[in-house]
């Protein structure tokens, strides 16, 4: 095998944990989730698996409106740090 580094993928995987209690401009929660996915995008970061939402209570219970959460996957050979200026 001639391997060479040029054809090595050194890509790695990177999870996002998002969440939101807001509404913005008439979005809810989930609609700005979604929004947010939407834009996780860029030359060297590709989303690749997007988890199911989950709707969970504020604490305490009742302190403000439910959240909603998910997490998504990306592919990327950005680290870390630059992920998150994303």
């Amino acid at each position: 095998m001639n391997l060479k580094w040029k054809d090595i993928d050194m890509s790695s995987a990177a999870f996002i944990a998002l969440g939101s209690n807001s509404t913005l401009e008439g979005l809810s929660s989930l609609d700005l989730l979604k929004q947010a996915i939407l834009e996780i995008q860029g030359p060297n970061l590709h989303l690749q698996a997007i988890s199911r939402f989950y709707k969970n209570p504020a604490y305490p219970i009742g302190f403000g409106p439910d959240f909603v959460n998910a997490v998504v996957q990306v592919c990327t050979h950005e680290n870390a740090q630059n992920v998150l200026q994303v």
